[in-house]
């Protein structure tokens, strides 16, 4: 939590700002509400993706065991394995995405605060 929550505040600040500073004022509103909706489809999809990928290692009759009739505890070793190579494979994935979303943020084009008052 502390990785992501400091992640999230170093990344989303900076860009929110240059955002921010990019629309005229009476815009903003706007501009504010397409971020959050952004964010929140962001935040939807990546547990869309995560999770089938997490669950992708599970056998089937173990997941049914699992979570339709709180069971298979004897399979239980073999599916920890499993969940762990899941969710290994999801936090690849994200980490990816993220690499993606930081060289965006960083080769976005910067404005001085003279541009911005020009506008």
């Amino acid at each position: 939590m502390i990785l992501m929550g400091g992640g999230s505040g170093l990344f989303t600040s900076p860009n929110v700002n240059a955002l921010m500073s990019t629309v005229p004022p009476q815009q903003r509103g706007t501009a504010s509400g397409i971020n959050t909706m952004v964010g929140n489809t962001g935040q939807m999809l990546s547990i869309a993706i995560a999770f089938p990928l997490v669950l992708s290692r599970i056998p089937e009759d173990v997941m049914f065991k699992v979570f339709l009739y709180g069971g298979g505890m004897g399979d239980l070793p073999d599916a920890l394995r499993a969940f762990e190579q899941g969710l290994h494979q999801a936090f690849l994935v994200s980490f990816g995405i993220t690499v993606v979303a930081v060289l965006a943020s960083a080769l976005r084009p910067s404005h001085s605060p003279r541009e911005m008052a020009a506008r």
